[in-house]
């Protein structure tokens, strides 16, 4: 909470790691200026290392007012080939040095920026949150882990133009996570050094698995004829605790503007989700990483591994034996 309302106050020093530094830089490869390696008004925190290699140490010990010639080598696999594995000169000029300054945490701070009078119920309240989104964050992945067993054993055709929409949808998700938080999305994929055509190729096997989910619950709540009742439709939308509203009114809303058909969906593949974890058969941690380490001729063994005896293997009776009994014990 006080990171986030940290101030940024100019400051008559050089720069150490976890200031900020104003800059405009203009980067040239051989001379010569390329496009994308000017910025003006750049707000830079040292320390981050958000920049190629080498630019935010070559600021360090700069002050306001400094010009700076800051040399960096690309990487070999940057997304610019043309660029990849080049040498390359920043002109950066130094236009500010900022110091983060953090709020006191103190009573005075809980009461202007919670709910609590009291500097000590403000932390026993982020505890108890805390606390609460661990326990769900176990839950969650325990409700993923059944999913995934059921997709496993399931067989789904997926169109490849299905999940390349996907992919570009869980994208364009992030983008607008990004620019939420005042960047834009060009420049954050060019701290990441790839592509806007690379980051949605690795979006794609999450948003396949994701596909794959939505197809098996839909499948088990077709089977197994799963509805949803008004009484659930309105549960579903009571309002969080201590927020006002009528879901009454909020379900009348969204019929008329065609919108229901969604939280019924929603509802019915929750449903079929619920049911699913119902018949599962946990197990713990130590099962699953004994599962890890069990292995037959048709997988890689895995590195330091136990072996599993499976029909078919050479050897007298007497070491087949002991293998049978050893992979019981897995």
């Amino acid at each position: 909470m006080r990171e986030t309302l940290a101030s940024l106050s100019p400051v008559e020093r050089t720069a150490a790691n976890g200031d900020h530094l104003l800059i405009d830089f203009t980067g040239s490869v051989g001379g010569e200026e390329f496009e994308g390696g000017e910025a003006t008004d750049y707000l830079l925190e040292l320390g981050t290392n958000s920049l190629i290699d080498g630019f935010e140490e070559g600021l360090l010990g700069a002050a306001a007012g400094d010009d700076r010639e800051v040399g960096v080598t690309f990487p070999e696999d940057y997304h610019a080939e043309h660029l990849a594995g080049s040498d390359a000169v920043f002109s950066v000029s130094v236009k500010e040095v900022r110091e983060k300054q953090l709020p006191e945490a103190d009573d005075d701070f809980a009461a202007d920026n919670s709910e609590f009078d009291t500097l000590e119920e403000l932390r026993a309240d982020i505890e108890h949150k805390i606390l609460h989104a661990q326990e769900h964050r176990v839950e969650d992945e325990y409700r993923e882990a059944v999913l995934d067993a059921v997709v496993a054993d399931s067989k789904i055709e997926l169109p490849e133009a299905i999940v390349d929409a996907r992919a570009e949808e869980v994208w364009e998700r992030i983008e607008r996570q990004i620019k939420g938080s005042g960047m834009e999305p060009e420049m954050y994929l060019q701290m990441q050094g790839k592509t806007r055509e690379e980051a949605i190729a690795e979006a794609k096997p999450d948003a396949e698995q994701g596909l794959r989910r939505e197809a098996v619950l839909e499948a088990v709540a077709e089977t197994e004829a799963i509805e949803v009742s008004e009484e659930e439709m309105l549960e579903a939308l009571e309002p969080p605790a201590g927020q006002k509203g009528k879901p009454e009114k909020l379900l009348k809303r969204l019929r008329g503007e065609g919108r229901d058909a969604l939280l019924v969906e929603e509802i019915r593949l929750r449903k079929a989700a619920d049911l699913l974890i119902e018949s599962a058969t946990p197990i713990t941690v130590a099962q699953a990483e004994a599962r890890e380490q069990i292995w037959t001729p048709d997988d890689d063994k895995p590195e330091g591994g136990g072996e599993l005896w499976t029909p078919g293997d050479s050897g007298d009776d007497d070491s087949d034996e002991g293998a049978r009994e050893s992979g019981e014990e897995e």
